[in-house]
């Protein structure tokens, strides 16, 4: 599936933004760049056609009113997002080739698209210009310079742009993302976002107040602070003072370090399972408690078993589980042990058992098997979640999981309970 782009001088669209994109598009092939496939220059007729982002754009998940509401991303898909635009905007000013950088005039939260795979990605060139003489360049704009809210102060008193000139837009993007609200657009509380009011509560240390509230329970704080401190940087008055976007960059996965260490404490790790923090997620307004999970080898946590498996071959079926017993686990986990083998999608009921007590396996992806039993009122409940060890190491796991967790909540329609913590011991065998 691609994406289409039609020409339409009515609206503004001019050729020279058409030529512009092809141009620098065609050059550029970036993982955090929406790729050029093809386009159409015959008469009137002109079009450009890009790669697809099934997920839409990043300000489809910022605004939220009492008459709109949209998916709320997570923390950490927010903050990967991000560090995926940073990289993208990067490659423009930095690593284009030669002393060339190209500087995109427009970048806001509209400009960053999402792939399938949560991925963020740069798009629209048509603005963007090309420098040839190398860092520091200023160029001198006269048909106007991106989205109002979104352009420095500067570009409007001396009419150049610069690199940094992209770097205060992304700091805005920045602000937008970390307080859940568009730029200039008023939220339901009568607060407008802008470069201006955001500068105002960082200095003055209220930044909290305008933290986006399906945030505050799963924020790590050394995260938050090392991510508005570089937004904050970005918006620096003086365009000497603001940070490349190779700074942006390292900040910000900083921040997502921070954020992936903070969520690994919610886990136990490896051969030294340990007791936990139970923090709380939130989906569609409810507490998700984290599942126990070993995540170095899958356990089957119904009898405290180490449960190694094959993944599952391509009729959907894996080879028979083959559970090794494994002693002083903690006590307390007596249902039977599975030895069937995992059903891809398969739901089925067991003989004896109604149909609130069925238990079955889902693959969610390669090497990623759920438990999942069904529940009254047709919600299903979490059992196990097992890796396959020929896919992920122990850090691998981890962070899929941290990364997934409320995706796999929503998409397989499963409770939100808290569940009561435990505590899982290795022999020393």
């Amino acid at each position: 599936m691609v994406a289409v782009k039609r020409l339409n001088e009515q609206f503004g669209q001019g050729l020279k933004e058409f030529l512009t994109e092809i141009q620098l598009l065609s050059g550029q092939q970036h993982p955090n760049l929406i790729s050029l496939v093809g386009y159409c220059d015959e008469g009137r007729e002109k079009s450009i056609v890009y790669e697809y982002a099934e997920r839409g754009s990043l300000d489809q998940y910022i605004r939220r009113t009492r008459k709109t509401t949209s998916t709320t991303l997570t923390w950490l898909q927010r903050l990967k997002i991000c560090v995926d635009a940073a990289r993208g905007l990067d490659h423009l000013h930095n690593h284009v080739g030669g002393h060339r950088t190209i500087i995109h005039r427009d970048i806001k939260s509209s400009n960053i698209l999402i792939d399938e795979n949560w991925v963020g990605k740069i798009s629209d060139l048509g603005l963007s210009k090309l420098s040839v003489t190398g860092f520091g360049m200023s160029v001198i704009v006269s048909n106007g310079c991106g989205t109002q809210g979104y352009c420095e102060p500067e570009y409007f008193i001396t009419g150049f742009v610069t690199k940094k000139s992209d770097v205060y837009s992304f700091g805005i993007v920045l602000f937008e993302v970390l307080c859940g609200r568009l730029c200039l657009i008023d939220s339901d509380d009568g607060f407008s976002l802008s470069g201006i009011s955001a500068k105002e509560y960082y200095k003055n240390k209220t930044l909290d107040k305008i933290i986006d509230q399906s945030l505050r329970e799963h924020l790590g704080s050394y995260s938050m602070t090392k991510f508005a401190a570089i937004a904050y940087r970005c918006l620096h008055d003086d365009r000497n003072e603001r940070p490349t976007m190779d700074v942006v960059v390292k900040e910000l996965e900083k921040a997502l370090k921070y954020q992936l260490k903070d969520m690994a404490e919610w886990l136990p790790m490896g051969s030294s399972a340990r007791n936990f923090k139970s923090p709380s997620f939130t989906s569609g307004g409810s507490n998700i408690a984290p599942i126990d999970v070993l995540l170095n080898a899958p356990v089957d946590r119904s009898n405290g078993q180490i449960v190694p498996y094959e993944e599952p071959d391509s009729s959907g079926l894996n080879s028979q589980l083959k559970p090794t017993a494994i002693n002083n686990l903690s006590s307390g986990l007596n249902k039977p042990a599975h030895s069937e083998a995992p059903a891809r999608n398969s739901s089925r009921s067991k003989d004896g058992e109604s149909q609130a007590d069925a238990e079955w396996n889902e693959w969610v992806e390669p090497g990623v098997c759920i438990t999942l039993a069904s529940l009254p009122g047709g919600t299903r409940d979490l059992r196990h979640a097992r890796f396959s060890r020929r896919r992920f190491n122990e850090k691998q796991a981890e962070q899929w999981w941290a990364e997934n967790r409320t995706r796999v909540y929503e998409q397989y329609n499963i409770q939100a309970v808290q569940k009561k913590k435990k505590t899982v011991q290795h022999s020393k065998d």
